[in-house]
C-alpha cells in the first residue's frame, strides 16, 4: 500500500500544495519544471547580459531553482559584469570628451 505524496510549500506564497501540483492554486506560480524561463539559470543570464544589467540580481533571489550558494555566486557575477560595463562607459564618455576637448567644441550646454 502505498501513502499519498506529502503536501508541499509553493515557490512564490508558501502556501501548502500538493507535491504532483504543477502549479499553485493559490497564486498560479509554476512549481518544479513548470518554473517561468527567466528564473532559470539561462535565463537569468540572458536577461542581464541583454537588458536588465544589475537588475538581473532581482531575478537571482527570488528564483526558486538556484541554491543560496548559487545565488551568491550569480550575485557575485552579476556584480563584477556590472562594474566592468560602467568602467567602460566612464572610459567611452572620458574619451569622447577628450576628443570634442581636442576638437575645440564646448563640453557644456
Amino acid at each position: 500500500m502505498t501513502t499519498p505524496p506529502l503536501p508541499t510549500l509553493c515557490w512564490g506564497c508558501s502556501r501548502s500544495i500538493d507535491a504532483q501540483d504543477a502549479y499553485c492554486r493559490f497564486c498560479g506560480r509554476g512549481q518544479g519544471e513548470h518554473v517561468a524561463w527567466y528564473y532559470k539559470p539561462w535565463g537569468i543570464a540572458v536577461c542581464t547580459f541583454f537588458g536588465l544589467g544589475p537588475f538581473g540580481l532581482a531575478l537571482v533571489w527570488m528564483s526558486p531553482v538556484l541554491s543560496k550558494r548559487a545565488k551568491a555566486v550569480s550575485a557575485g557575477l552579476i556584480l563584477l559584469f556590472s562594474l566592468w560595463l560602467a568602467r567602460g562607459v566612464m572610459n567611452m564618455i572620458h574619451a569622447v570628451s577628450a576628443a570634442l576637448a581636442g576638437a575645440g567644441l564646448p563640453l557644456g550646454v
